[in-house]
Formats: C-alpha cells, sequence, structure tokens
C-alpha cells in the first residue's frame, strides 16, 4: 500500500492509520516511562512493562509499514527514546564508569594505566565529581583498568569537558550521541534495505525495537555507535567501495572490538585483491585509532581487562552453561579457562567457514554470513548481556532470519539475577530464553537453506 492517506477538513494530508499510530505511541511513552522509574530488582513489573512494549512495538511496526509512513515510524523512535532523556540509567551502573573516564581526560588525565583507587586522591582537587563517582563505580570497575577503546572514550570525554559539575548532564549529552547514532543507523539502515531490493520499513524492527530504546538510549550502552558504524560499512561495501567501508569498520571496532570478527567474511565479496586493501585499512586505523593506549602506558591494562571477559565473566550464556555444568560434574570446578578460550577458537573455525561461502558473492549472501557469524560469537559465548544483542539484530533487519528479534525479547529473562538477594541467576529461565531462541534459529534453518533465505524478498 503506497500514499495511502487521509484528508482533514483544512486539506493537510496524513498517512492512513495515524490515529492508531499516536495512541500506540503514546502508550508506549507511558511504558517507557514508567519503566525507567523501576529498579533493576523488581524484576515482575521489569517483565510485564517489557513485555507489553514489546507487543506495542510490533504493532507499532505493522501500522507503520501499513501505512507507508516510514519518516513518521523514524521520528516515532526518536521521541520514544527522548522519553529517558532525563532520566539516569536505572538497569545498569556501567554510566558511572564512562563519566569517571570523561573526567580523567578533559582534565589531561590518562583512563589507561591506573586503577580507579590509586588516582582517587590526585583528582580530587581538579575532578569535581571524583569522590561521587568512585563511590558509585562497582566492585569490578574499582579493581580492573577500562576497557574502552579511545575513539568510545571521546564519547565520554567531550561531556565531561562541556558539563564538569553534573552526572546528569553528562548523561544527557551522551544519551543525545546515542540517539543522534541510532537515527543514523535508521537513515542509512533504509538506504542499504533499498539496494537489498528489501522493505525500507524493517528497518523499524530495529529503531523501534525496545532492546535498543531501553538498552541503548535508555541504559546508556555505545553498541548503538558501533551499529551505526557498522551498517555505514554495509553501505559503502555494498555501493562497492570497499576502502570506505574499511574505513567505517575500523570505527567500529573503535568503540567495541566485536565488528572485528567479521573482517574474514568480506572476502568472498571483495574479492582477494580488494578484500586485501579493505584488510588493511580496517587494521591500519584501527591501530592508529588505540595509540592512546600505547602512548599513555595502558595497554597492558587495557588487555588484561578485555581478557577477564574470556576467562573470568559469566553471564546469560547457553552452549557454555552445558559446558560449565559437565565441567562440575566430571572435575568438580568451573572450567571456564579451560571452555572459554576453546568455545573462543570454535567461534573462529564457524566464522572461517563461513567466510569461504560462495553465497557471500551477492549482497544478500554476506548480510546473512555476517548475522551467523556474529550470532555464533554470543551462542558459544560466555557472557551474554542484553545490549549485546543490539548488533545481531540490526543485521537481522537485511535479512529473512528473524531468531534475533525473538531474543530481543527473550534476553530480556536474564534480568531475574538481579531480582535475587545476593545475585544469582535463574536456570530456568535462562533455559526458557535459549529454547525459544534456538528453536526459531532451527526452524529457520532447517525451513530454507542460507542461500535461499537471504535472496528472499521479505513478505
Amino acid at each position: 500500500m503506497k500514499n495511502a492517506a487521509i484528508h482533514t477538513a483544512s486539506g493537510d494530508t496524513f498517512p492512513k492509520g495515524v490515529t492508531a499510530i499516536a495512541l500506540l505511541t503514546a502508550l508506549s511513552a507511558a511504558g517507557y516511562f514508567a519503566l525507567g522509574q523501576t529498579g533493576r530488582t523488581h524484576f515482575p513489573t521489569l517483565l510485564a512493562l517489557y513485555t507489553g512494549l514489546f507487543a506495542l512495538f510490533l504493532l507499532l511496526v505493522k501500522q507503520i509499514k501499513a501505512a507507508d509512513a516510514l519518516r513518521l515510524g523514524i521520528g516515532v523512535s526518536v521521541a520514544l527514546q527522548l522519553v529517558l532523556l532525563l532520566h539516569l540509567p536505572n538497569l545498569s551502573d556501567d554510566y558511572f564508569r564512562f563519566i569517571w573516564d570523561g573526567q580523567l581526560a578533559a582534565n589531561g588525565i590518562s583512563p589507561y594505566g591506573v586503577l580507579p583507587p590509586a588516582v582517587l586522591d590526585a583528582v580530587k582537587p581538579t575532578v569535581p565529581l571524583s569522590e561521587a563517582l568512585f563511590d558509585q563505580l562497582n566492585d569490578l570497575q574499582k579493581s580492573n583498568h577500562t576497557c574502552y577503546p579511545p575513539f568510545n572514550e571521546l564519547f565520554f570525554a567531550l561531556p565531561a569537558w562541556a558539563f564538569p559539575n553534573s552526572i546528569l548532564a553528562n548523561v544527557v549529552a551522551m544519551r543525545l550521541f546515542i540517539i543522534l547514532a541510532n537515527l543514523g543507523t535508521a537513515l542509512i539502515g533504509t538506504r542499504v534495505l533499498r539496494a537489498l531490493g528489501r522493505p525500507p520499513g524493517d528497518i523499524l524492527y530495529y529503531s523501534l525495537n525496545p532492546l535498543v530504546i531501553v538498552e541503548l538510549a535508555g541504559n546508556l550502552h555505545f553498541e548503538a555507535l558501533m551499529v551505526f558504524f557498522l551498517v555505514l560499512s554495509l553501505h559503502f561495501a555494498i555501493g562497492k567501495k570497499h576502502l570506505l567501508a574499511g574505513s567505517a569498520l575500523a570505527l567500529s571496532v573503535s568503540v567495541k572490538l566485536v565488528p572485528l570478527l567479521l573482517v574474514p567474511v568480506f572476502l568472498r565479496f571483495f574479492g582477494w585483491r580488494k578484500w586485501a586493501a579493505f584488510a588493511v585499512v580496517v587494521g591500519g586505523l584501527t591501530l592508529l585509532l588505540f595509540l592512546p593506549v600505547v602512548v599513555f602506558g595502558g595497554n597492558e591494562g587495557f588487555f588484561q581487562s578485555i581478557g577477564l571477559y574470556f576467562q573470568n565473566f559469566e553471564f546469560n550464556a547457553s552452549i557454555f552453561y552445558l559446558l560449565r555444568q559437565l565441567g562440575l560434574w566430571l572435575a568438580g570446578y568451573d572450567m571456564i579457562g579451560i571452555f572459554g578460550p576453546a568455545l573462543s577458537v570454535l567461534t573462529l573455525a564457524l566464522v572461517l567457514h563461513l567466510s569461504l561461502s560462495k553465497k557471500n558473492e551477492t549482497p544478500s549472501g554476506l548480510m546473512a554470513s555476517l548475522l551467523l557469524a556474529l550470532s555464533g560469537y554470543y551462542l558459544l559465548g560466555t557472557t551474554v548481556h542484553p545490549w549485546y544483542l543490539a548488533t545481531p539484530l540490526a543485521l537481522s533487519v537485511f535479512t529473512n532470519f528473524r531468531f534475533p528479534l525473538v531474543w530481543s525479547f527473550a534476553v530480556f529473562l536474564s534480568y531475574s539475577a538481579y531480582g535475587n538477594v545476593p545475585f544469582a541467576e535463574n536456570p530456568w529461565l535462562v533455559g526458557v530464553e535459549y529454547v525459544l531462541v534456538y528453536l526459531v534459529l532451527f526452524l529457520e534453518l532447517s525451513k530454507h537453506q542460507v542461500g535461499k533465505i537471504a535472496e528472499q524478498k521479505a513478505i
């Protein structure tokens, strides 16, 4: 249905169904406001609100696509994110470390190389918020070096430089960066969808998704910037601009390291010669952007913190939890030091296998392989926080795979762990989450061959 519209008495034209869209938007705004006021220890309330928001999201997408009102849909996404503009994040305390790092950088102190307790007394005279921020850092943040790349740290430092005396102002400024990144993803994503011959309205499965609004805009996770630069890289790749694609992917990697895993998947799409240039650009620009870590003597601590992710952190895993239980039965202890690296090797093998697929020579095949590679990384990982799924969710809109959409709902079950004192995951709820995800994934894989799924036009 194209250009479906209704006319007012004054002659103005509005998309058909605008009343329903307005009502669903108002209900969603109320839901996001309520969720933003609910602490993460109140799991039943959070789950009820998130479930309601997810239902409203699906109805909104249906109504907006039926009305052929993509611009309105993107505007609704921005409006719903702005509902949380003045809220302090309520489901994550990571933002205290963001502001801490930003305050240090804004005052000429490298956030790399020193732990927060070691620098606290020295920065008190120059960093007004240092004591308040330090008191809010959790034990893990206090005892480990920062793990955020320098390019990401830039988005912490700019608000700290502009607003040295207000935590809320820092939060608002960072949130505006994230909202702008989400808007950029929507605008560039529609171009990618059109280039693939897919409905541009499919971008709303990302832009209006409660996971994106709650976890990225609401809880201040910078996966939003990583996704934006990744989608920009895909836009350039489809246009056969391999050097620009490499530059954009390097910026994505320089926000979060995860997209580095995807570099081999572009091999068949670009061909050996162009792919080599693409990989050199990604590697060279990434090294350049990481240079401050080395210059300021923080490389050892930075990579120690990254290593902890694979060898110590455990949260909301699937296959790893099964292996961990097997290890407890056989050896009597948690074998993450063995299984974590082993699963990383298995992930690398999966990525290399997908990289050699001939289907990657087409844009649609490339999108499917990128999604499966990244999803495999998380399905084999030891730690899967809800906001991690923003990236596979974004990639999924360029394919016919919808298991990341299911996962974006089911992953919220992981918040049950914060409702327990002491903190403890509910294995039954983790099981429900992954049964749903694997069931949909296997159904999609068994119903269609991967190449056919990627090349079909969305219904």
